[in-house]
């Protein structure tokens, strides 16, 4: 937004309020042209929920999301001394959770 800014301003002899740029003249501009881009834009964390079947707190940012995705695997079930089963993510938890 930072980079547009002054452009945007020059252009449209309007003050640019950064909720307007991020909430809507980004999406709408990615929705209609689909740049190259658009999967380095990023959103800051608006929340998050935690996995009901480990407790795990999960931010909802676009980075936090992402890293969870990538990290989410199939259980790992550990024998030994304590057994247990490690898991991230719905795998083998629940069926319908995307």
């Amino acid at each position: 937004m930072y980079a547009a800014r002054p452009e945007i301003q020059r252009r449209t002899g309007k003050q640019l309020d950064d909720n307007y740029f991020t909430q809507t003249l980004l999406p709408d501009y990615i929705a209609d042209r689909d740049p190259l881009w658009k999967s380095k834009v990023v959103y800051d964390d608006r929340g998050h929920l935690i996995e009901p079947h480990t407790g795990k707190t999960i931010r909802l940012g676009t980075l936090a999301v992402r890293n969870y995705l990538t990290a989410m695997r199939d259980p790992k079930i550990y024998i030994g001394l304590d057994i247990g089963v490690k898991t991230l993510g719905p795998s083998r938890r629940f069926g319908h959770a995307f």
